[in-house]
């Protein structure tokens, strides 16, 4: 049996209600509920929010945010401070608890008021004295369609919160939900609301709506589900808004490159945690002709300037194989260009474009040689210490120059091939190499 049969026949014999009450008494975070309710009978317990809405969606749930009602924030502090850290967020009305059996965990908590419901499928709430679900927007029904409203008027509701259509578009990808006609149409038409410039107290044009917030915001949506993502991004107007010179052509090659960047197969070829910012923002760009201008206005743009270094060098080095053969590469060459978290990522995008291009090249099968070559380091060798430095070469009596170069170079090679296992031995092979000069 299939695992999407067991999550679709799990969600259809196990009712909301009894989901929403299933998460609260198993999760180790909530081990003290039962026993503040009993302590205050007038208290109530609440999950609403972004986390009721993921444990009905039956996905996990990292940071749970509940809202305790009828207790006093003196008596929930006596309650739980003896279970872990409670830290307060600004006032006594929200607090962060970090329980001691699983200190890396944390829950929020709401102190007599219910966390924020930008969209209907947050809006509901679950009563744990009362065992029952309270939906007064719909959000239930949206759930079960899989579709995202907002509440009221969508036009009026992005007006008063332009930043909600950033919110909208990237909870869509990252829970692969559509956006519902009405609210849809509404984002379309007020996207350009994003751009409205206003003056400031010194009388200077300003954008009202921060610029890193917006640029943050599109990385994400098309990090959380690229191809999802990127149409969305297209079809909303949002693209075109932010890069229009990028055009739907570029766009949408970007985004086919996209795809096979951020899958997980990926990770695993190049040995990747995860893929870099900038790897992401180079494969937006780098089917323009003028991909490296491109994206470092784009970068500006959006104060995102910390990424240019490394966008600049991922396009400038993205036709590396073109002209030349990883297989010709000292060993020290090769670990300083591609071993790297930033040479993987580089080794990812390469990749990634082949692939969506389809094309056979020469390059092409270079990138092949370059994974063995990778493959082929040792775990964790290119991370060993160097066993030499600078200051060795010095002590020998060497005048610094490029010569120091030149022979670091030859201890790290016979370092990574296995030659040099330790200092001392490594001393000796430079004192000999020296000699020889």
């Amino acid at each position: 049996m299939s695992a999407d049969l067991l999550l679709h026949y799990a969600k259809n014999s196990f009712s909301p209600s009894d989901r929403a009450r299933d998460f609260l008494l198993r999760d180790p975070r909530f081990s003290w509920a039962n026993q503040l309710l009993e302590d205050n009978k007038r208290a109530d317990i609440s999950l609403a929010g972004s986390s009721l809405r993921d444990v009905l969606l039956g996905r996990h749930v990292t940071h749970p945010s509940v809202t305790i009602d009828g207790v006093s924030p003196k008596n929930i502090r006596r309650t739980l401070t003896p279970l872990g850290n409670l830290d307060l967020e600004g006032s006594e009305q929200a607090m962060t608890f970090h329980p001691r059996t699983t200190p890396d965990q944390s829950l929020f908590i709401f102190v007599d008021n219910l966390p924020p419901a930008d969209f209907t499928i947050d809006a509901p709430l679950y009563s744990l004295r009362e065992q029952r679900l309270y939906d007064h927007l719909g959000g239930l029904a949206d759930l079960h369609d899989k579709q995202i409203r907002v509440p009221g008027y969508p036009l009026r509701t992005f007006a008063e919160d332009p930043l909600r259509m950033l919110r909208t578009l990237r909870l869509a990808a990252s829970h692969s939900l559509h956006i519902a006609g009405e609210t849809w149409h509404a984002l379309q038409c007020s996207l350009p609301r994003l751009n409205k410039i206003t003056r400031n107290d010194a009388g200077l044009a300003e954008f009202s709506h921060p610029r890193p917030v917006i640029g943050s915001a599109l990385l994400d949506t098309l990090r959380h589900h690229p191809t999802y993502g990127s149409h969305l991004l297209h079809d909303s107007g949002l693209s075109h808004l932010v890069a229009p010179e990028l055009g739907s052509d570029a766009w949408s090659a970007g985004a086919k490159s996209l795809d096979v960047l951020l899958h997980p197969d990926t990770h695993k070829h190049f040995k990747l945690s995860g893929i870099a910012t900038a790897a992401i923002v180079a494969a937006l760009f780098m089917y323009h002709e003028r991909a490296s201008k491109l994206a470092a206005d784009f970068l500006k743009k959006f104060h995102l300037g910390h990424l240019t270094k490394d966008v600049s060098w991922l396009l400038t080095n993205l036709d590396y194989f073109h002209k030349h053969d990883p297989a010709t590469l000292s060993p020290s060459a090769f670990e300083k260009n591609f071993a790297s978290e930033r040479g993987r990522n580089l080794l990812a995008l390469m990749h990634s474009k082949f692939l969506a291009d389809g094309q056979h090249h020469i390059a092409r099968e270079r990138l092949h040689v370059a994974r063995r070559l990778l493959d082929a380091l040792d775990d964790g060798l290119s991370l060993l210490p160097k066993l030499v430095r600078g200051r060795d070469l010095n002590s020998l009596g060497l005048t610094p120059g490029p010569s120091y170069r030149t022979l670091l170079k030859k201890v790290r090679d016979a370092q990574l091939t296995g030659a040099l296992q330790d200092r001392d031995a490594a001393l000796s092979f430079l004192q000999l190499q020296v000699s020889k000069i």
